[in-house]
């Protein structure tokens, strides 16, 4: 787990793929955002310990299952209106229906790997904005 703190927010990124977390990390600090690296095992006491501002979750976490740990996130009550952006190796798989007891909202958003910097950045700062503006 690597920990920066900025001005701007810190950032948690939780990914199995070191070499994702350490691109994503340094692209979002030269942004100005402090960011939190994790792996899937604990994300989410991460999460809970750091309150970051956004969460960026590998969805296809091997160890354990970012769909799993997304589910979490999203009952966890400090940190359901926590944005959270999901990183796919290939298009995200179909949303499933279900017992609406059951089901949560969809991610704020997705991203397919490889990702172009600049959309990852827009992604961010559109998320953050539209944060601000519910707040």
């Amino acid at each position: 787990m690597t920990a920066d703190k900025s001005a701007r927010g810190k950032i948690l990124v939780v990914d199995n793929d070191a070499s994702v977390a350490m691109l994503m990390s340094a692209l979002l600090e030269t942004s100005g955002y402090g960011v939190i690296c994790a792996d899937s095992n604990i994300g989410l006491n991460v999460a809970r310990k750091e309150r970051p501002i956004l969460i960026f979750l590998d969805g296809s976490a091997s160890q354990r299952s970012g769909a799993s740990l997304y589910r979490e996130l999203r009952c966890d009550p400090e940190l359901q209106r926590v944005p959270v952006v999901m990183l796919f190796d290939s298009p995200p798989p179909p949303r499933r229906s279900g017992s609406p007891q059951k089901r949560l909202p969809p991610p704020d958003a997705c991203v397919t790997r490889p990702f172009a910097p600049y959309l990852l950045l827009a992604t961010v700062d559109h998320l953050l904005r539209a944060r601000l503006s519910i707040n």
